[in-house]
């Protein structure tokens, strides 16, 4: 329940090396180590198009020529049973957002009850999105592949024991979530917090925006060829069109924002390595992208995927004073 606000300067939106997910330990920095993938982009599949009986090479009822062969151009192993989606961990940290409950709840009793007041937490629940919890991890991966969800619930309700009194605490507010299949962004604005209890009826209006970003980040660039990406950019109001392309000869990128405003101009940068506090949850990532200007602001992205299918990024938006978020794939 931190209050305060992200810096983009922090956002290298999404470089990142090691995805913060599964481990409950909020102001550790994770190692460089990728979630599991079952089938990356590389071609390398479990069945490699095989499938028994169908495709033995010895059976004369098959020989080869069935239409499961893995030889047969039409059907190449690539169906959705042997090549599904890879499983990559979108996963929040419960410990993470907890911590800066407890943080929050400290400051509160103090100031409710003088300094030196102390509180002890009872409970605390969270809901992010069409998921809530009181002890796990919050799983993003069911969220629909490449559509943006708008206005998606976003509530922290923490009950603390200060001087013998119960306080409820509720910080509540929207979200939005954009997920591809190496990455995943979102954007969680708290707009009220409230707090109830003995002697203490108090609400309070909220303006902060924080950039939540998951996944599998590239740990080997492309040496070679020009990609474009293409995808969303979000506001958390409207949606926007992507369009970024990327030099890995040159190792330089640049690109385009349209549709939030007027057009916002991603100056050209070179690639280099980069890191993202997700402050929300307290988890840090690491590894390959671009920081550079554009006509609102500062901007940043990262690579996802074993071969840098994916970027995810923001624009520190100056101009508005708020955080655009990006995503897209090539």
């Amino acid at each position: 329940m931190s209050l305060q606000k992200i810096s983009a300067a922090t956002i290298i939106a999404l470089s990142l090396a090691a995805c913060s997910s599964g481990s409950d330990s909020p102001n550790s920095t994770l190692p460089n180590t990728n979630p599991t993938v079952t089938n990356p982009s590389n071609g390398s599949q479990t069945n490699n198009g095989n499938a028994a009986a169908a495709n033995n090479q010895n059976n004369p009822s098959s020989n080869g020529n069935t239409a499961a062969n893995a030889n047969n151009p039409a059907n190449s192993g690539n169906t959705a049973a042997n090549n599904p989606p890879p499983r990559v961990d979108f996963s929040v940290s419960y410990g993470g957002l907890k911590t800066n409950a407890i943080e929050d709840i400290q400051k509160l009793a103090q100031k409710i009850g003088g300094k030196g007041t102390t509180a002890t937490l009872k409970s605390y629940k969270v809901t992010l999105g069409t998921q809530s919890s009181s002890g796990s991890n919050i799983n993003l991966s069911g969220y629909p592949l490449k559509e943006l969800k708008l206005n998606q619930n976003f509530q922290e309700t923490a009950i603390a024991n200060a001087s013998g009194n119960n306080y409820t605490v509720t910080r509540s507010g929207k979200a939005h979530i954009y997920r591809q299949n190496y990455s995943l962004i979102a954007g969680i604005n708290p707009t009220n917090t409230t707090v109830r209890g003995s002697g203490v009826n108090e609400s309070e209006k909220l303006d902060d925006t924080y950039i939540l970003i998951k996944g599998q980040t590239t740990q080997t660039l492309p040496t070679a060829g020009k990609f474009n990406y293409s995808g969303i950019a979000s506001d958390g109001a409207s949606q926007g069109k992507l369009a970024y392309s990327v030099d890995f000869d040159s190792r330089k990128g640049s690109g385009k924002i349209t549709g939030i405003g007027s057009d916002i101009n991603l100056n050209e940068a070179s690639i280099g390595e980069v890191s993202h506090t997700n402050e929300i949850d307290n988890t840090v990532i690491k590894g390959h992208g671009i920081q550079g200007s554009s006509s609102r602001g500062n901007y940043a992205l990262g690579f996802f995927g074993p071969n840098a299918e994916e970027i995810v990024g923001t624009v520190n938006d100056t101009v508005n004073d708020s955080e655009i978020g990006f995503a897209g794939s090539r």
